[in-house]
């Protein structure tokens, strides 16, 4: 399949009665847990949609921060808003989306912001072209611990399921797809425990096409807590994301993949990856100047995963920076390797605009 992308450009169509002859029902679902801090204005951005025709569906699974007050105190009313004991992200996920009615349902991550008009956008998309399954939108991302910000512009292109193969542009909050769509591939599956949408997307990517909004319309807020903060939620991350990929390729005769055949064990029975070892290495060395013992972590599981020469020199490394009085020598070498990183990266970026 084929992507499709910049078919409505920034400040484009409207959504009018005159424009359509239905508004489809779409359905909003996001599921919170113990974003207390976060959900006030992460719930108000959902209310504030201009789409006309939307159901909201919360589910704060298990919170012990007042997450449910804070939602209840912007959603009663408003919202389908439910509370349960903690279940995981994923199966609780699940049984929001197989609970709503709307023929498109809308992603929305916990603690994050969907910009005014971002259903109204995505929606147009899904109703002008009826080959297209899922779309996205340009994102804005905000640590809210550095400060630091990102935009990021996912263009597919190509063969979409060659281009998830690969890596996964979309964040997973900021997309919507077509109910339809995801009830065929048969939805979130809950031993992805992580990597769920890339697994849900390369499943899809058989069967539709996808797109993208060249908007910013979602703003993605790591706070603490969130996977990228924590080593070993990275570490868990890479594994399922690569058994996803495992999955897309490694098919029987009969169309069975790795979980198909081994269910809730199939993580135990992924093929190691020179290609996982090495971004757990990176993520390792990326670390190691702020969190030490995470990068610890990830770069002796990169080395378990498969020994290579990057893998040992990560290792190494990081088990130098471990050494009290080496410690300010390793990360001067750090820093100058980021600088002169950075430094091609920029030269690189000046070439391409000219």
């Amino acid at each position: 399949m084929t992507g499709r992308s910049g078919a409505i450009a920034g400040g484009g169509e409207r959504w009018t009665a005159a424009g359509s002859a239905r508004w489809p029902l779409v359905s909003v679902v996001s599921v919170f847990h113990n974003r207390a801090l976060y959900a006030r204005d992460s719930a108000e951005s959902l209310v504030s949609q201009t789409y006309p025709n939307l159901e909201i569906i919360v589910i704060d699974d298990g919170s012990v921060d007042g997450t449910f007050q804070v939602l209840e105190s912007v959603l009663a009313g408003r919202a389908v808003l439910r509370r349960q004991e903690n279940r995981g992200f994923t199966s609780t996920l699940k049984q929001a989306v197989e609970s709503s009615r709307g023929e498109f349902v809308a992603i929305h991550g916990a603690g994050d912001l969907s910009y005014p008009q971002r259903i109204e956008r995505l929606a147009l998309m899904l109703t002008k072209y009826p080959d297209i399954g899922l779309v996205n939108s340009w994102w804005e991302r905000e640590n809210l611990a550095s400060g630091e910000r990102e935009i990021g512009r996912p263009e597919p292109y190509g063969r979409m399921a060659e281009q998830l193969l690969a890596s996964n542009p979309f964040l997973h909050g900021e997309v919507m797809f077509r109910r339809e769509m995801y009830d065929r591939v048969g939805g979130y599956r809950e031993v992805f425990t992580y990597a769920q949408d890339r697994d849900l997307w390369l499943r899809m990517s058989r069967w539709t096409e996808f797109s993208t909004v060249p908007e910013v319309l979602y703003r993605c807020r790591v706070v603490p807590g969130s996977v990228s903060m924590d080593a070993s939620k990275i570490l868990m991350q890479c594994y399922f994301s690569a058994l996803a990929v495992e999955c897309a390729t490694s098919r029987t005769p009969d169309g069975l993949d790795v979980v198909d055949r081994h269910g809730a064990d199939a993580l135990a029975h992924r093929a190691p990856s020179e290609g996982v070892a090495h971004r757990l290495a990176r993520r390792g060395i990326d670390r190691m100047l702020h969190d030490p013992d995470g990068a610890w972590l990830l770069v002796k599981a990169g080395l378990k995963e498969h020994r290579t020469l990057r893998t040992r020199l990560s290792y190494a490394l990081v088990a130098l920076y471990r050494i009290a009085f080496l410690r300010r020598l390793v990360a001067g070498l750090v820093r100058l390797k980021r600088s002169f990183t950075t430094a091609r990266m920029q030269r690189r970026d000046r070439i391409a605009d000219r």
